[in-house]
């Protein structure tokens, strides 16, 4: 039963990690992007 549990928690994982990649970059170049147009 476990085993069977495993798999679905992987794909789920997945699925999550790359979005909260690109939200984590996104994130980034807003932030780069405020601090550019403050120091200009």
């Amino acid at each position: 039963m476990e085993s069977r549990k495993i798999p679905p928690d992987a794909v789920a994982n997945s699925q999550i990690e790359p979005a909260g990649t690109v939200l984590n970059a996104i994130v980034f170049l807003l932030i780069t992007v405020t601090l550019l147009f403050s120091d200009l």
